[in-house]
């Protein structure tokens, strides 16, 4: 029923009038189509993120590094405090996972063993 030109929602079709039918609320459509048999979504820990695996202890190297430093340090060769001597922190930081907080840790662990890095 119109009434001074508005229309109310008596007049509109029901899925108008009970909010139904919205762009991303009508069945069929992306956030209602579900999902494949073992989808991701589908698991118990779905959204939660995977465990890194934590391969220390590395050789020689402070477990203060973190796991991620760790096991980047061990796939670029780096296991001992030795070979990490023989690389700048510059070089050490362009490693992915490896940050600020482990080089300093590192740097204090090379100082203790009367080591240092390389000159950058």
């Amino acid at each position: 029923m119109a009434y001074g030109g508005k229309t109310f929602s008596a007049d509109r079709p029901a899925h108008f009038r009970t909010g139904a039918g919205r762009i991303g609320d009508v069945p069929g459509t992306a956030r209602h189509v579900p999902a494949a048999p073992g989808h991701p979504a589908d698991r118990p820990e779905a959204g939660a993120m995977a465990d890194t695996p934590d391969v220390r202890p590395v050789g020689d190297l402070p477990d203060g590094i973190g796991k991620t430093a760790a096991r980047e340090l061990s796939l670029h060769g780096i296991t001992s405090l030795e070979r990490v001597a023989e690389h700048s922190r510059r070089e050490l930081l362009a490693i992915h996972g490896v940050g600020p907080k482990a080089v300093a840790i590192l740097g204090e662990a090379l100082a203790a063993r009367g080591l240092a890095h390389r000159d950058s």
